[in-house]
């Protein structure tokens, strides 16, 4: 009895290690409501990333519409000593979806992009399905500014239909939307206050709202809203390339205009023209 009741203790010994080394082999489960980022596609990355110095020039500020806002009596926003760019928007977002864009294109001038994913605007929303990268689990990196993008919500929905969290806000970048998201800023730009996106440049400039109408964007897919954007007679190359010179004056601005080959290009000066009141 005893040779037999050591030998059933034994059989379920190996089988509560086999179920253990299992468990451990395959990993902590996700809940199937965590979103996850999708890596973006390197061609369309290269692509964003990549638009010629001689199409920028050439487009200057575009079809663009909404201006960059100066900022008065706020204190200089920086972090490790560098101008910092902060970022507000979701993915569900077709505005931000658009901001994205403009964006990448901008701050790829002066820092490098890693880990971007993708994500598309809600079905639900103005301008569904606007493909665009999200920032979600980005990384950037500059000799010349620092970038803090914050996504809010994903653009899946719950069971009660909310949109998944993603981030939250930080002290710093709350305080910067409650102090800046509202009016005169608001009211002078193309969205109301309390919207996305929100974007503010070191405290000198604001941009909230898209730099140009979504609907630039509705139809095409990431390749070829990314091939367009080397094509200076394209809509979407007049649209995302003209609000991404704008972002680029204004960067320049608190930069100490560096690098010089793009502060002193005529798109970064054409882009001067979307600074206003």
């Amino acid at each position: 009895m005893a040779r037999r009741g050591f030998r059933i203790w034994l059989v379920v010994m190996v089988a509560v290690v086999a179920t253990v080394v299992v468990v451990v082999a395959r990993g902590p489960s996700k809940s199937p409501e965590h979103p996850v980022a999708v890596p973006a596609p390197l061609s369309v990355v290269q692509s964003a990333t990549h638009v010629p110095q001689s199409v920028l020039d050439t487009i200057g500020e575009g079809s663009a519409t909404n201006r960059v806002l100066p900022v008065e009596n706020a204190p200089f926003l920086s972090q490790d000593g560098l101008p910092l760019v902060v970022y507000v928007g979701s993915e569900f977002c077709p505005y931000c979806a658009a901001q994205r864009w403009a964006l990448v294109i901008a701050l790829s001038r002066f820092g490098r992009f890693s880990k971007l994913s993708v994500a598309q605007s809600a079905t639900s929303d103005v301008y569904p399905r606007l493909s665009s990268f999200s920032f979600f689990d980005s990384t950037y990196t500059s000799s010349y500014l620092r970038f803090d993008p914050v996504e809010q919500y994903s653009n899946t929905a719950g069971p009660d239909g909310a949109f998944l969290p993603l981030e939250p806000l930080g002290r710093q970048v709350h305080a910067l939307v409650a102090r800046f998201d509202r009016e005169p800023y608001a009211g002078r730009s193309s969205a109301p206050p309390g919207t996305f996106p929100f974007v503010d440049i070191a405290n000198r400039f604001l941009q909230i709202g898209s730099g140009f109408p979504p609907g630039a964007l509705v139809g095409q897919g990431l390749t070829a809203i990314s091939q367009a954007l080397s094509v200076p007679s394209s809509p979407i190359a007049q649209a995302v390339d003209g609000a991404a010179n704008g972002l680029v004056a204004a960067i320049c601005s608190v930069d100490g205009h560096r690098p010089r080959w793009v502060c002193t290009s005529s798109a970064a000066a054409e882009g001067r023209m979307l600074i206003g009141n």
